[in-house]
């Protein structure tokens, strides 16, 4: 018997279609649709068990309430600033502020 046979084959990808189908419609509960699909492609009804009892990944936030990056208090300043940065930049700052009054003041 040969197991090669083109309708086993298209049998065998069929079934193994429909397992990653179901689960991914399983893991889109979890936000584990493509773990699901390729659980329940390659180990079937198995994989449909461990998508169920995989923990559940937390959705990102919606993009509006997520921080920009390198905007702070509506400020061209990096987020993540170090104390010594801040330093450095407000003592900059501090320099220019003074040069250009003293320039003006000529």
């Amino acid at each position: 018997m040969d197991i090669f046979t083109p309708e086993y084959i298209v049998a065998v990808l069929f079934f193994a279609l429909f397992g990653g189908l179901l689960g991914r419609w399983l893991g889109k509960s979890k936000n584990r649709e493509i773990h699901g699909f390729m659980l329940g492609f390659f180990i079937g009804p198995i994989g449909w068990i461990l998508v169920l009892l995989l923990p559940e990944i937390p959705k990102p936030a919606p993009a509006a309430k997520r921080p920009l990056p390198g905007v702070w208090l509506n400020k061209k300043m990096p987020a993540y600033e170090t104390e010594r940065e801040r330093v450095e930049r407000l003592d900059q700052e501090a320099r220019a502020a003074a040069w250009e009054k003293a320039r003006l003041s000529e």
